[in-house]
C-alpha cells in the first residue's frame, strides 16, 4: 500500500506493508476406481456435473445443507467457494413473536438463508483440494456425498483427508505398539518407494480396500521397524486410509492414535501468493515428503 504526502516543494512516500491474512489449510485427496478413471480431465468433468447439478448436501442433523457453488479454472488449479445454508421448504412456518402466531414463510425454496460461502482451491494434477481446516469437515461429507450420488454403487472412488506425517512417524517410532488397524486403497499414480510393492499389489489384483489388524502383549510388543508389511500400509494411510493405534508413552500410559484426528495442515497467508504456495506443498504431500 502506498501512502503519498505532499509537502512545500516535496512528495514523500510511504510504503506500508500488507497486513498478513493466515488461515489453516487442510487437504483432501480425491480417488477415483479403476485406475483408467484416474484422469484430471476426469475428476473435472465430474465435479463440474456437481456443479451444473446443484446437488446439496445436508450438514449432519441441522437444517444447513451444502453445495458446490463456483469452480473457476485458473490455470494449473481451480478456485471457488462451496455455501452452505438454510432451505426453507414451500410450508415453511414462521414464528411472529409480536403477535405469538404461526405464519407462512413465503420463503422461496430455491433461495438459502443465512448463507455461507467456504473457499477451496483445487489441483487437477495433484486430485488434491485445499479448504480451510474449520471447513474440512462439512466439505469432506459434501464430497463424500455428491459423488456417491452422482457415481452410485457401480464405480469406486475415494476421499480421502491428508493425515499428519508426523502421526504417522509416532506410530512407527513408538517403542511399545500393542495393537493397529490400518485401512488403505490402491492410489492415484502416487508411487513411491516406501509402499510401491503394496499399491500394485493391490492395483493388479482390483483389491478396492485392504485391511490390517496387528496386536500383541506388553511383554513383546509389535516392532514396526522389522515389519515391511505394517510400514507400508502406515506410510500409504497417510494419503489413502486410516490408522489407529495403541500404544505405550513414555510415562507408561496406554496411549490411543487415530490419523483421523491430526490431518495435514499448512499456514498460508492469503495475501502472498497462496495458491502458489500451497500446490508445492501438496505436490510435496504426494510425494511423502510433508
Amino acid at each position: 500500500m502506498l501512502n503519498v504526502i505532499i509537502q512545500e516543494n516535496s512528495i514523500i512516500i510511504i510504503m506500508e506493508k500488507q497486513q498478513k491474512n493466515i488461515v489453516e489449510i487442510a487437504f483432501i485427496n480425491i480417488v477415483l476406481y479403476p485406475t483408467e478413471n484416474q484422469r484430471p480431465e476426469e475428476y473435472v468433468r465430474l465435479l463440474s456435473s456437481i456443479m451444473q447439478d446443484r446437488y446439496k448436501v445436508k450438514s449432519g442433523k441441522s437444517e444447513r445443507e451444502t453445495l458446490l457453488r463456483t469452480f473457476d479454472n485458473c490455470g494449473s488449479y481451480y478456485h471457488g467457494y462451496f455455501c452452505n445454508a438454510i432451505f426453507l421448504g414451500e410450508d415453511s412456518k414462521t414464528l411472529n413473536v409480536k403477535e405469538n402466531t404461526l405464519e407462512d414463510s413465503d420463503t422461496d425454496p430455491n433461495k438459502g438463508i443465512d448463507a455461507k460461502d467456504m473457499e477451496f482451491w483445487y489441483y487437477p494434477k495433484y486430485h488434491r483440494f485445499a479448504v480451510y481446516k474449520t471447513h474440512l469437515k462439512r466439505i469432506f461429507k459434501f464430497l463424500n456425498d455428491s459423488f456417491l450420488f452422482k457415481l452410485g454403487d457401480n464405480e469406486f472412488f475415494a476421499i480421502n483427508v491428508e493425515n499428519d506425517k508426523q502421526t504417522i512417524e509416532k506410530i512407527i517410532q513408538a517403542k511399545t505398539l500393542l495393537d493397529i488397524r490400518v485401512s488403505v486403497r490402491y492410489t492415484n499414480n502416487d508411487n513411491l518407494e516406501e509402499w510401491e510393492e503394496l499399491d500394485d499389489s493391490l492395483r493388479s489384483s482390483n483389491t478396492e480396500q485392504a485391511e490390517l489388524h496387528m496386536k500383541s502383549p506388553k511383554s513383546k510388543p509389535i516392532e514396526v521397524a522389522k515389519n515391511k508389511v505394517l510400514k507400508a500400509f502406515l506410510y500409504l494411510s497417510k494419503s489413502y486410509g486410516t490408522a489407529k493405534a495403541r500404544v505405550l508413552n513414555d510415562a507408561g500410559h496406554t496411549e490411543e492414535i487415530n490419523t483421523q484426528n491430526h490431518p495435514n495442515t499448512m499456514r498460508v497467508d492469503l495475501n502472498d501468493n497462496a495458491a502458489n504456495d500451497m500446490e508445492n506443498y501438496i505436490s510435496d504431500v504426494s510425494k511423502n515428503k510433508k
